[in-house]
């Protein structure tokens, strides 16, 4: 019985902890929040969409000086991200800094973002992936000049690909004993799923998603895959079911798309029988 009071304490002053630290906790993570949160609570504004930085280093200078602080917003719509924009984005497991110079209005809307320091080495981020905003900042001193047209950031296949294609072999069987079929039409139960690609160049950061065209949901196969440009065709296969490393999909119409840069590269169209 004492253990459990115990326990039953130390959860209680947990609990009381998370409490009060959170309004300090919020401040200092930075998380993204919807718009709607500032325009239903009047103080969501003050302790979850207001978010302020020190900057440090030089990226980002001479616009915002090293040690200077500027305030973010976390409470923003697509509506709020223009070209000049400040933003705060997702960049693997950290977070950084820079300027929307393009925003390519897609199938999927591309933001290509950089700093001062280096404002011709673009990140191609989605919405998702903008942490916080700020558009106070005077941007129009910014170093950066676009070289070019705009259009030549929209990546062409022919570029990158001398091959892609979908592709069958019989279920159960590996590649070294058995000869691959280009097929878009997959049977369940007698099929292995497979796609082959040859590319041009060296491709980083792939992503290969999978589009239900009833449904209209997407799920993502894989993701920062890096193909190196070969003379050969490269085949990868999978087993359809829902077990680890398998393909996990129903009797249906789908797309099979490669992304790069958030941009969709390729697509084929396929069914998939029982």
């Amino acid at each position: 019985m004492g253990i459990i009071k115990k326990l039953l304490r130390t959860i209680l002053i947990l609990c009381f902890i998370s409490l009060v630290s959170f309004p300090f906790w919020i401040k200092f993570v930075p998380l993204r929040f919807p718009q709607s949160l500032s325009e239903k609570f009047g103080f969501a504004d003050k302790y979850l969409c207001s978010y302020s930085v020190q900057i440090s280093g030089q990226s980002m200078s001479p616009l915002l000086a090293t040690g200077s602080s500027l305030s973010l917003d976390r409470c923003f719509s697509e509506n709020d991200l223009r070209e000049g924009t400040v933003v705060l984005f997702e960049e693997g497991s950290s977070v950084r800094m820079g300027i929307i110079r393009h925003i390519l209005s897609l199938e999927n809307t591309i933001y290509k973002i950089s700093d001062e320091k280096t404002p011709t080495l673009y990140h191609d981020k989605l919405f998702e992936e903008i942490v916080a905003i700020s558009n106070d900042v005077e941007t129009t001193q910014s170093v950066y000049v676009l070289e070019g047209d705009e259009d030549n950031f929209i990546l062409s296949a022919d570029k990158y690909l001398s091959e892609f294609f979908l592709a069958k072999i019989p279920k159960g069987l590996g590649l070294e004993n058995s000869e691959i079929e280009k097929t878009q039409v997959f049977n369940l139960n007698e099929d292995k799923f497979c796609y082959g690609i040859k590319p041009k160049v060296d491709m980083y950061g792939v992503s290969i998603e999978i589009l239900n065209k009833e449904t209209g949901n997407k799920s993502q196969t894989g993701e920062n895959i890096v193909f190196n440009s070969s003379s050969t065709v490269n085949i990868n296969c999978k087993e359809f079911g829902d077990d680890t490393g398998m393909l996990d999909i129903k009797p249906g119409k789908y797309q099979y798309r490669l992304l790069l840069n958030h941009q969709v590269l390729e697509r084929i169209d396929f069914e998939v029988t029982n």
